[in-house]
């Protein structure tokens, strides 16, 4: 091959890059916004009458200042930890002010309703995913990449003029959410389909996919620098612009490669096989269940550490600890698979189990230095666990049943990815504590795990449909197979 010949998968590469660190990023700083959105809303700021804040009604969400819900949790003055350098700089009654209007500019609700903005944005990414492959397979990858990032662009832009948490929640999760779930794996089957054929497959995708693990990094203290100079508004205004900017790199570099009549092989649209396999329906049942875990600490942790007064700055800065962990836990025991005496089903398990216990852990936190050991030990191993989905899940179906497996696991996901947070944040409502929260999140690792060591024992026990022939491999890889297969490198 020639350099002329790599101008465009290189190009193809760096622009899956761009994505990813803007597309991922923002699913793991959810928990800065949700931090932002649950501050008091400014025009209240300042009122005489105290008292609203105390006698406060049952709020709705059409209103951001209606009123405010009482939870009966008081917060801690955490005043004297963490001041901002521009009050320190300024006389006390301008210091007053500015530390008012910096607990200000939210939308006042509970901690439980204003997890829905997130919980909705996590299903819907996971959801729409399971038909984007059909999508790229009818309009090709630029077509879906490109209408993504320009949905995502459009979601963020309406959320940040939105006045109530009702309005915020269809522009940010549902939008936002149906947008990321079209440009992750329509980027990741581009770069497949253009490195195949030049031998570098696993590398390409591995440099694309490495901008999801450095936005995850990157993302704790820019979201927390642009949200300090423009409020959380101006945030989603950034990222609207910069989906924007990835829009247009998708449509120029985005060049679909023309596919055979062999590469479009027909496959059943609704294979009933697939639920007569035990072990599969197992597979199903513990990952659904596992979710529930899955998105509290990327959520909640920072209004956790907030609450036990954290300075700002740091609190943010604690989803960057999360990001390291998860690369140098795909890297570390991602590599595992490469073994091929270990089955996938051990690496995947300790996993499991490691998420569960590490979230156990975290209402015994006492310190900040325990928050960041806390954020990278569950990225690490949350990292990990990502590595060895679909690994799995290819021991326990057909190859050909393996897309149609893949959506229906996601469209099982949806439930615990859109209640996982809000029940969390209503465990804390109730108990003004983040100690249920967290013991829920673990819970849901845990017998999700006593689930799954029950797949391999069945699956030997009842092999199903699944079919040793070799004519199995050469079962058409749907864009959709592609997709998973690549993002767990």
């Amino acid at each position: 091959m020639n350099a002329r010949e790599l101008r465009l998968p290189i190009a193809i590469v760096f622009t899956a890059f761009i994505t990813f660190f803007f597309a991922g990023g923002t699913i793991y700083a959810s928990g800065v916004l949700f931090s932002e959105l649950l501050k008091k809303p400014c025009a209240s700021i300042g009122d005489n009458n105290t008292s609203r804040w105390k006698n406060a009604s049952t709020p709705t969400l059409l209103s951001p200042s209606s009123s405010i819900p009482d939870s009966g949790c008081k917060e801690n003055d955490c005043s004297a930890f963490c001041r901002s350098d521009e009050a320190e700089n300024s006389n006390s009654t301008n210091g007053t002010r500015i530390d008012e209007e910096k607990d200000c500019g939210g939308f006042g609700q509970s901690r439980g309703i204003t997890s829905w903005t997130s919980s909705v944005y996590f299903c819907l990414s996971t959801l729409f995913a399971s038909i984007t492959g059909i999508l790229v397979d009818r309009f090709g990858c630029r077509v879906v990449a490109t209408s993504g990032c320009l949905i995502l662009s459009v979601g963020f832009l309406a959320a940040s003029a939105t006045n109530s948490l009702a309005a915020f929640i269809f522009p940010y999760g549902i939008m936002a959410g149906a947008g990321f779930a079209l440009v992750y794996p329509s980027s990741i089957v581009i770069v497949s389909r253009h490195w195949r054929r030049l031998g570098h497959q696993s590398l390409a995708n591995g440099l694309a996919i490495s901008g999801m693990g450095v936005g995850t990094a990157a993302y704790g203290p820019i979201a927390y620098a642009i949200i300090k100079a423009w409020t959380w508004r101006g945030y989603l205004r950034f990222i609207g612009v910069a989906f924007v900017f990835t829009s247009i790199l998708t449509s120029i570099f985005y060049i679909d490669v023309a596919e055979t009549e062999e590469d479009r092989s027909k496959r059943r649209f609704f294979d009933r096989s697939l639920f007569r396999n035990r072990a599969y329906l197992l597979f199903l049942a513990g990952v659904s269940v596992f979710f529930l875990g899955l998105s509290v600490p990327v959520i909640h942790t920072v209004r956790y550490a907030l609450d036990l007064c954290i300075c700002q700055s740091d609190a943010d800065f604690l989803v960057t600890y999360y990001g390291v962990g998860s690369v140098l836990g795909r890297i570390a025991i991602g590599s595992a698979g490469n073994y091929k005496k270990l089955h996938a089903m051990i690496p995947f398990l300790v996993c499991v189990i490691a998420c569960g216990l590490t979230i156990y852990g975290a209402p015994f936190i006492t310190n900040y230095a325990g928050f960041i050991a806390f954020m990278f030990i569950y990225g690490f191993f949350s990292g990990a666990l990502v590595s060895f989905y679909i690994v799995v899940l290819e021991r326990v179906v057909d190859k050909e049943q393996l897309p149609q497996a893949l959506g229906w696991t996601l469209t099982a996901q949806g439930p615990s990815n859109v209640l996982a947070a809000p029940i969390a944040g209503w465990l804390y409502d109730a108990s003004c504590s983040y100690s249920n929260s967290f013991y829920f999140g673990g819970t849901g690792f845990v017998v999700g795990f006593l689930i799954l060591v029950f797949v391999s024992p069945v699956r030997r026990r009842y092999p199903g449909s699944k079919a040793d022939s070799s004519s199995s491999m050469k079962t058409k890889i749907s864009s959709f197979e592609i997709y998973w297969r690549e993002s767990s490198v």
